[in-house]
């Protein structure tokens, strides 16, 4: 499964981190939660300017799912 990730979006000032992975990787991702959604973000730090990208928000079971692809190696 390929994620379609997005730009960062900046709708909610609180956002809950309620998983994550460690730091230690050049890729870390979190499982978060705001305004009764939830999405993944992804840091890429592998490159001198690191980006940000966030999956598109959906309902929190859903993003669920993607987090356990997403740990599993079914999903990128």
């Amino acid at each position: 499964m390929s994620v379609r990730w997005l730009p960062v979006e900046r709708r909610q000032t609180r956002v809950r981190v309620v998983a994550y992975t460690c730091e230690c990787r050049s890729l870390v991702f979190e499982h978060c939660m705001a305004g009764g959604q939830s999405f993944v973000r992804r840091y890429d730090r592998s490159a001198p300017s690191p980006s940000i990208m966030e999956s598109p928000r959906m309902r929190v079971v859903d993003a669920m799912a993607l987090w356990r692809q997403l740990m599993n190696g079914e999903a990128r």
